[in-house]
């Protein structure tokens, strides 16, 4: 699944998919940080996080998703078609979900974000308590 590069989007995708204190991982996402992945609902007792996986992303998401269940790819991760074949085939082995930030070939479902507005801003001052958003 691909989440049209949106960071908290993603995260909670990847929180209603690891409920339950499942283990999860993020592959190639230094932006993610612990507050921001915790404040969604992962459990980070349970996360794994590779900052960058070098030009072997693709046996680096095979392994994850081989033994983790879900997985989070950055946007800037890139894996050859003929490895994206092949990370669905051990997708369909291991049961794993992987939820992409940006465009992923092959998805089975691509989620776009219009944003709406902020809540919690005032006149000109104000705290940002939340996003709204169109999915």
């Amino acid at each position: 699944m691909g989440a049209g590069g949106d960071l908290p989007l993603l995260l909670a995708l990847a929180a209603l998919a690891a409920a339950d204190s499942v283990a999860w991982a993020a592959v190639g996402v230094p932006e993610l940080g612990g507050l921001a992945a915790a404040q969604a609902g992962l459990d980070l007792a349970t996360g794994l996080v590779v900052s960058d996986p070098g030009p072997r992303a693709a046996q680096v998401l095979a392994v994850l998703l081989e033994s983790v269940p879900v997985v989070l790819v950055g946007a800037s991760v890139r894996v050859p078609e003929r490895a994206v074949r092949r990370l669905r085939a051990v997708m369909r082995r291991s049961g794993a979900v992987l939820l992409a930030a940006g465009r992923w070939p092959g998805a089975d479902v691509q989620l776009r974000v219009a944003p709406v507005g902020w809540a919690g801003v005032g006149r000109g001052h104000g705290l940002l308590r939340g996003r709204r958003v169109t999915v």
